[in-house]
């Protein structure tokens, strides 16, 4: 099985189909591959290609590039592992369409499709006819010749649908993380500090320790090179620019300050753009 991409999503899979056979392929079914769980069509086809002696190799279809001059991607087939069961012989791994067996009815076991046995009512007491035991018949996932799924891949199911029961919608990762229940949200209201206004005791605190931070360097005093590094001459410069604008719009240590409530980097370049578009300094001359 291959999957064929780029191809539009309402391509008609009879196309696709015949221009694969005409390339020289043995093609035993094309389908469109809808998401598994909401079944909505995908724009990708699954290809089956089946072997001959006068055919081209099925390894071949690996290499096409273009069908019906459309650019395509061909991939192999890489879907949930499941089991597959001919309808026209009923033994598995392998589809109707490029089944060569002798055809073996479900209902009586006899030389036909299913679809063409005679009996049309329901049996009563049916005998498989892979395991031979009297009260199901061959498509049933209970039987003893059924193909069973690996345990990863049942255990990958399993965790889907238990998975989807855990999460509260009151509850976020962080708060679960800390131990946090359900009860102490409903107890405790959660908000956030408020920002601190411009011109309060917080900016002039803020203020002066910006002034300590760089008091070493308000003489444009030449920093030396540590290893011939200079990190630390070009963080000295940029906190005594930062001084200087803070001086000039008090408004971005508020800023700052309300910085660390933020929840993410765009929220805080926010806070800083409202600061500077709030600043005096701009409707100067």
């Amino acid at each position: 099985k291959v999957v064929i991409k780029d191809l539009p999503l309402d391509h008609d899979t009879d196309v696709i189909k015949n221009c694969l056979k005409k390339h020289g392929f043995v093609i035993g079914k094309v389908t469109r591959l809808t998401q598994f769980r909401t079944r909505q069509p995908l724009p990708f086809f699954l290809v089956e290609v089946g072997k001959s002696e006068i055919s081209t190799k099925p390894e071949e279809i690996f290499k096409l590039k273009n069908l019906n001059h459309l650019s395509i991607t061909v991939d192999p087939y890489r879907g949930r592992k499941k089991t597959i069961q001919c309808f026209k012989c009923n033994r598995f791994n392998h589809t109707a369409e490029l089944c060569s067996m002798t055809p073996r009815c479900l209902k009586c076991g006899q030389s036909h499709i299913t679809i063409e046995c005679d009996i049309k009512q329901r049996i009563e007491k049916p005998i498989c006819i892979n395991c031979n035991q009297v009260g199901h018949v061959a498509a049933y996932r209970g039987c003893a010749e059924f193909p069973k799924l690996t345990t990863a891949h049942k255990n990958r199911n399993n965790n889907f649908d238990s998975n989807k029961y855990l999460v509260s919608s009151n509850i976020s990762y962080a708060q679960k993380a800390n131990g946090t229940s359900a009860n102490t949200l409903d107890s405790e209201q959660q908000m956030a500090p408020p920002a601190h206004r411009p011109g309060n005791n917080v900016n002039n605190q803020s203020a002066a320790f910006a002034s300590t931070c760089i008091e070493s360097n308000v003489n444009n005093t030449p920093i030396p090179a540590i290893s011939g590094n200079n990190d630390l001459s070009v963080l000295m410069t940029a906190l005594k620019e930062l001084r200087k604008l803070m001086k000039e719009a008090p408004q971005l240590i508020a800023a700052l300050q309300a910085m660390k409530y933020a929840n993410n980097t765009a929220d805080k370049l926010q806070l800083l753009m409202n600061a500077c578009a709030s600043s005096d300094f701009l409707d100067d001359p």
